[in-house]
């Protein structure tokens, strides 16, 4: 939760917490989002690549 004030508190100055929209939660999710994954190294997978791994089976 400090994290996130301290976002809005870089991004906005002091605000309420009234004022906290539906776009701000949305903003910083995907920041947090892409944040994780450069932590991680989880990178995007192409849908062609799990098509393909679904259509797959393991022979018996």
């Amino acid at each position: 939760m400090r994290y996130f004030i301290d976002w809005v508190a870089e991004r906005c100055g002091e605000i309420l917490i009234q004022d906290v929209t539906a776009a701000m939660l949305r903003e910083y999710m995907l920041l947090v989002r892409r944040r994780e994954r450069i932590l991680t190294g989880v990178t995007r997978i192409k849908r062609s690549t799990i098509r393909s791994a679904a259509v797959y089976r393991r022979p018996p």
